[in-house]
């Protein structure tokens, strides 16, 4: 078995996952990383995307964040996200009706969407949907 670490995954208004952890993937501004104990310390920006890790019991957990950063050392890894949302949390029909109403916006119709809000809310929204593979 792998040495494990501790996890925290942070979003402004709460505590995501703070758990015992075997790996983690997370999405870097130049590509997703790995990190597993005994990492070598880092600090990296993260881009929207989904964030993988995998507890000491072998099960895998998805969470999407929307950007931020990630502190790593030898025995921790922090994840201070803009937003951050596990997969079972999400829901389907409002990422599909977010995503429609940002598209909307890009295109010019009908909303009070800038096209730089709509364009994250793309980035984001296609992120959850990848997470619950509803894509």
């Amino acid at each position: 078995m792998s040495t494990p670490f501790t996890l925290s995954i942070v979003a402004p208004d709460r505590l995501v996952a703070e758990v015992t952890a075997v790996s983690a993937v997370a999405p870097g501004v130049n590509g997703y990383f790995g990190v597993m104990a005994n990492h070598e310390p880092m600090i990296s920006a993260i881009r929207a995307g989904v964030m993988t890790y995998t507890e000491t019991s072998s099960v895998t957990h998805a969470v999407v964040v929307g950007g931020g950063f990630v502190e790593v050392s030898g025995t921790r890894m922090t994840v201070l996200a803009d937003s951050a949302t596990l997969a079972g949390e999400i829901d389907i029909a409002k990422s599909k009706a977010d995503l429609e109403q940002a598209h909307r916006a890009l295109r010019g119709e009908d909303s009070s969407m800038t096209s730089e809000q709509a364009t994250r809310v793309i980035e984001l929204e296609t992120q959850k949907l990848k997470a619950v593979k509803a894509i």
